[in-house]
């Protein structure tokens, strides 16, 4: 039995591979390009997933704009664009994390009564010294 595979008159094994390659505008390589919608879809699953992590303490804008940011600058030395958007997120996620370390100690500390602080600021022992040599 004779399929139509055996009829056809087409080009097989590499001969189809380095045509079709020519025709996509990738020379007979691999394609090293960025693409978009993957990076795209890649990037806004980033942003879920630390504005999920980091939502109690941060605001989402300013992680989406980490993110962003993170990639932009990734993107302008990269010469290979494949894992750009993992790449950018790890960046973001470092970032993010020490922002919202930052974030809950301010809030800790603007927590604490005044009276519970220890130590005198530099400006109160020059007032007492002040006051006692006078």
């Amino acid at each position: 039995m004779t399929t139509h595979v055996m009829t056809d008159d087409r080009p097989s094994g590499r001969h189809l591979t380095t045509a079709v390659a020519a025709r996509n505008g990738m020379a007979g390589g691999l394609p090293t390009g960025a693409n978009d919608i993957i990076h795209a879809r890649v990037l806004n699953r980033a942003v879920q997933r630390l504005n999920v992590k980091y939502g109690s303490d941060l605001e989402a804008g300013l992680i989406r704009r980490t993110v962003q940011r993170a990639y932009r600058e990734l993107e302008a030395s990269a010469r290979l664009k494949t894992f750009l958007p993992v790449t950018a997120a790890n960046l973001a996620e470092n970032r993010l994390r020490e922002l919202a370390r930052a974030a809950r100690d301010g809030r800790a500390a603007a927590a604490l009564p005044p009276s519970t602080t220890t130590g005198a600021s530099p400006a109160g022992t020059t007032q007492s010294r002040e006051r006692t040599a006078a």
